[in-house]
């Protein structure tokens, strides 16, 4: 199990608290961590940037909500991660 994988399952193992969690990124998640978060930030063009791979959203959209956000810092960038956005679930 890679280390990203591992983060997540600690991050939710110790939520004593039992409340929602909402994941960013998401690169490494896989389908059974999603449940066990109450949403997902996804942000595919800083994804793509700082790791060349994004979340696969395709399967994650089944056990929580994907919410789309970006970091980029101007409108353009924003749009164009829509775009791609919209390009990769459909």
């Amino acid at each position: 199990m890679n280390e990203e994988r591992r983060d997540g399952m600690t991050l939710t193992k110790w939520n004593l608290l039992n409340r929602d969690v909402v994941g960013i990124h998401g690169v490494a998640m896989n389908a059974e961590q999603a449940k066990k978060f109450k949403a997902l930030v996804w942000c595919p063009a800083s994804n793509y940037f700082l790791l060349n791979k994004t979340a696969d959203v395709n399967k994650l959209k089944n056990n929580t909500t994907i919410c789309f956000g970006e970091i980029g810092p101007m409108i353009s960038e924003f749009i164009c991660g829509l775009r791609e956005a919209l390009l990769y679930l459909f």
